[in-house]
């Protein structure tokens, strides 16, 4: 649920925009106007995830060291979905957004279970409480709406749903979440690790990348500055817990409004910068940058900026 503040390592990032989800306005609708934003919002989503799999897996290890985990029966799933698709809302489910919504991940670790596998079974969630019955031998007289999953598991031609608005049944198949799939990796094409969330655009591929492998032709006449910069110059995580990975950010000087820019933190390629917009006290624009490449203390930030909209030589713009 939003705000996606977490990062998978569980530290949580300032957001000082009053939009707080730039991106989302009318009540949770993407905006179809600035494709930089919906991208950001399924990235800080995707880390948020992200933290979850950590706590999984923090307590599957902690059932292990305890002797617990091979008689244990798990079961982890999710209650909805979300949306990025730009001018829809991220909650309400629409014919072209079911399956963002409806379909939802399902992980079951049976008592004994030492080799895992994956089911097409169709699913659902009316079907978890009648499969742990099934799965601990619990004699009920209860009646279920839904069926144990053990075994053949059901046959259903159709998903149901119930909601006020959107379609009143959902397609049973894969062609439509691998249309989600395909268009989710389109929107961070960067790379299947955690430094690949932060790329997106045409710099996506340059995330991780050194400073001295890129074609940087000088120093820029211009300089930016961010609401992170104090916690940048001496990051201090143990201390509150806190972060700086989002940047709200102004560029000053004379000179054009990128389309994109390259943030690098120590060295290496952090994130991609976007959402510029011209205003009174100079250019904002954002950018979310990798935890992974932050340390503790000072932290040395650069502002790549094209020579040209699109080009790949640079002039590196000084932090304020």
């Amino acid at each position: 649920h939003i705000p996606w503040l977490l990062s998978p390592e569980g530290y949580q990032y300032v957001v000082s925009d009053a939009r707080f989800v730039p991106g989302l306005e009318n009540g949770g609708i993407w905006t179809d106007e600035n494709d930089y934003l919906v991208r950001q919002g399924f990235a800080r989503h995707l880390l948020q995830v992200g933290y979850m799999d950590t706590l999984v897996g923090e307590m599957i290890d902690q059932l292990d060291a305890q002797g617990m985990w091979e008689d244990a029966l798990v079961v982890v799933l999710s209650d909805h979905g979300v949306a990025f698709t730009p001018g829809q809302n991220f909650r309400s489910p629409r014919a072209d957004t079911v399956h963002e919504i409806y379909n939802i991940p399902l992980f079951i670790k049976y008592p004994g279970q030492t080799e895992g596998e994956t089911s097409d079974v169709n699913a659902l969630n009316l079907d978890v409480l009648p499969t742990i019955v099934d799965a601990l031998d619990i004699e009920s007289d209860w009646e279920f709406d839904g069926q144990s999953l053990l075994g053949d598991g059901p046959d259903r031609d159709t998903k149901p749903t119930y909601w006020d608005v959107g379609p009143e049944e959902v397609p049973v198949g894969f062609d439509g979440v691998m249309e989600v799939v395909a268009r989710d990796h389109d929107y961070l094409p960067g790379g299947d690790d955690w430094l690949g969330v932060f790329g997106q655009g045409e710099y996506a591929d340059l995330v991780g990348e050194d400073l001295d492998d890129l074609d940087v032709v000088g120093d820029s006449e211009r300089t930016w500055t961010t609401d992170q910069r104090d916690r940048l110059a001496d990051w201090r995580p143990d201390a509150d817990g806190l972060a700086p990975m989002l940047l709200a950010s102004v560029l000053r000087g004379d000179g054009p409004v990128p389309d994109a820019a390259v943030v690098v933190v120590n060295g290496r390629v952090a994130g991609v910068a976007g959402d510029f917009s011209e205003g009174d006290g100079g250019v904002t624009f954002n950018a979310l940058i990798s935890e992974e490449i932050l340390e503790r203390g000072a932290n040395d930030v650069v502002l790549l900026l094209p020579t040209r909209s699109g080009s790949r030589r640079f002039e590196a713009a000084s932090l304020e």
